[in-house]
């Protein structure tokens, strides 16, 4: 393996190694006509065997493989476990796996029988990880998900299916293609979210049915009567961001969007922006931790604590109210 020269000319049969991420590195193959090697194939191919599973482990201190490398690992498991990435706390690893001698706190990345796998894992005194999905350069279907997303928004969009219909249709297709398995569904649920959800729509069409709605919009229009349209419709913005703030975004909408309907009603204007402010209210969470989950999921990692959501969400919050009121007055006329 040597570096070309500028002048060096491509011929058929000449072998390339390159490092790229899968995506690109599928997309440069389609666009110059590459191939991969016979090896390389085989390699994939084990990588898509029902038979091997993946395992992250952390390296700790006493373990064998202390200041080893992947021929030890190798050797000392008579080649059934294959080390597939190395990972290193603040230093990230340029070299080679072959290369790489193992440190106390690498996390290492392995594949291996399902079989012998948590045997071989705790003879070398690593400990397990909690698993996760890991992705593998693997990119032979990359393109059919992408096919079968873009389809379902088509149809959507062009009026030839609901939209329920398409997406639920390009779910059956990943599963029937071997793009997604069917435990995979079940695993990327949000059960709590649907659990509130399944709670919050009751809520919702009891404040309609019992007149409560009508009665809190009277109440906004006449308070605000005097008052400007576009300051009602951030008054509506802000209150939907404070309760977003306390409970999940999706039943802050269910809770709301009811309101801002009888709001629209009562002023005798058009429902369309009064909802878009509700939209982007419930979207803007900032205040606090338990807003959204994406709030909650940088807390710890990032060892921020409560009080850093709202110094720095509150002028984010009032920065989307100034700038997204005259938009939606523009794109949704009253």
């Amino acid at each position: 393996v040597y570096t070309p020269r500028l002048d060096q000319i491509i011929q058929e049969g000449d072998r390339f190694q390159i490092m790229a991420d899968p995506v690109d590195l599928k997309v440069m193959m389609d666009e110059y006509d590459l191939r991969l090697t016979t090896l390389m194939r085989e390699r994939i191919d084990r990588l898509k065997d029902k038979h091997t599973a993946f395992r992250e482990v952390l390296i700790k201190p006493g373990s064998p493989l202390e200041n080893r490398d992947r021929n030890y690992l190798r050797k000392r498991t008579s080649n059934t476990l294959i080390l597939m990435a190395v990972a290193r706390q603040r230093e990230p690893i340029r070299k080679r796996l072959g290369k790489v001698s193992f440190r106390v706190g690498d996390v290492l990345l392995l594949q291996g029988n399902v079989d012998n796998l948590e045997d071989n894992i705790s003879s070398l005194d690593l400990l397990p990880l909690a698993e996760r999905n890991v992705t593998i350069g693997i990119f032979s279907k990359v393109g059919l998900a992408l096919l079968i997303f873009g389809s379902a928004i088509a149809l959507s969009m062009f009026g030839i299916l609901p939209i329920t219909l398409a997406f639920v249709g390009a779910v059956l297709a990943y599963v029937f293609t071997g793009i997604l398995p069917v435990r995979e569904i079940y695993r990327q649920i949000d059960w709590p979210i649907i659990v509130l959800l399944a709670a919050m729509i009751p809520v919702s069409n009891a404040l309609q049915s019992t007149g409560t709605t009508q009665l809190i919009a009277d109440g906004m229009v006449n308070m605000t009567g005097s008052l400007p349209v576009w300051f009602i419709l951030a008054l509506i913005m802000i209150i939907t961001m404070t309760l977003s703030d306390v409970i999940n975004n999706a039943a802050t909408a269910l809770i709301m969007a009811p309101i801002a309907v009888e709001i629209a009603v009562t002023m005798g204007v058009s429902i369309d922006p009064l909802l878009m402010c509700v939209a982007v209210g419930a979207s803007c969470a900032f205040l606090t931790p338990i807003g959204h989950q994406c709030n909650a999921l940088i807390l710890g990692p990032g060892g921020y604590r409560f009080s850093d959501y709202w110094r720095m969400g509150l002028p984010l919050e009032i920065l989307i109210v100034i700038i997204g009121i005259p938009l939606i007055m523009l794109f949704w006329p009253l």
